[in-house]
């Protein structure tokens, strides 16, 4: 069976000038996974939503910066395919 991989991309833009440069990516990571959607869930974090879904089998961020200077990170869950369907019941 061909193994397919999705990946989720969610990039969150910040536009705090010259915030990326003075913090390492790590701190940077750090703040955007510790906010919250509070329209959603104002009990969970963006990180502990996404480092814990349970349909991820692989989570990888980065932060960047692009030409115009603006700050980014980068959230990508490989998604277990597998383990999605099997959770799912069969139709009668």
């Amino acid at each position: 069976m061909r193994k397919i991989v999705l990946m989720a991309v969610i990039s969150v833009l910040f536009l705090f000038s010259g915030w990326h440069s003075q913090a390492g990516e790590k701190e940077f990571i750090e703040a955007v996974k510790g906010v919250y959607f509070t329209s959603i869930d104002k009990n969970i974090t963006i990180g502990k939503a996404f480092d814990t879904y349970k349909y991820f089998n692989k989570t990888n961020w980065k932060s960047f910066q692009d030409s115009k200077g603006r700050n980014y990170v980068e959230f990508r869950g490989s998604i277990d395919r597998q383990a999605y369907y099997r959770s799912k019941p069969k139709a009668a």
